[in-house]
């Protein structure tokens, strides 16, 4: 029975024998192009489902005479590059998940040096207190903190 025969009996009689015999037949096709096109066998195997998914919804309104070879190579290529946009904004934002995950660790550094610190600068003279407290705490330019210290 040829493709456009077994298209005709799913279409019209939900035949899952017909699809099925569509699935072995062009299976191989389309798992080989998917894998050629996103390089993850775990990931072909997902775009070849997701082609006969399509296959199964579009099929009444595949043209008669089309070359389902044809049609199935073009929707792999397809969506295998729609799989391909979707990992990769998958794995920027696990990339920015990771990167405000070290943000948050370096906050938990910060909140364990910060008395450490503190302590530290409670132990400097009056005058090298007051010049870091006056530039690192308050950002104060140089030459602020100069002329606040009586100092050139």
């Amino acid at each position: 029975m040829e493709d456009r025969q077994l298209i005709h009996e799913f279409v019209t009689e939900n035949s899952e024998r017909a699809f099925h015999e569509l699935v072995n037949r062009h299976l191989k096709l389309v798992h080989s192009v998917a894998l050629r096109e996103v390089r993850d066998a775990q990931l072909a195997e997902e775009v070849t489902q997701a082609v006969f998914i399509l296959l199964a919804r579009k099929a009444s309104s595949l043209h008669k005479n089309i070359v389902l070879a044809g049609w199935l190579y073009r929707t792999t290529r397809f969506v295998a590059a729609r799989a391909l946009r979707a990992e990769q904004r998958r794995q920027r934002r696990e990339q920015e998940a990771f990167q405000m995950q070290q943000i948050s660790s370096s906050d938990d550094a910060w909140k364990r040096l910060a008395p450490m610190l503190d302590e530290a600068i409670e132990h400097l003279a009056k005058t090298d207190r007051d010049a870091v407290i006056l530039r690192f705490l308050q950002a104060e330019p140089f030459h602020k903190v100069g002329i606040s210290l009586g100092i050139s």
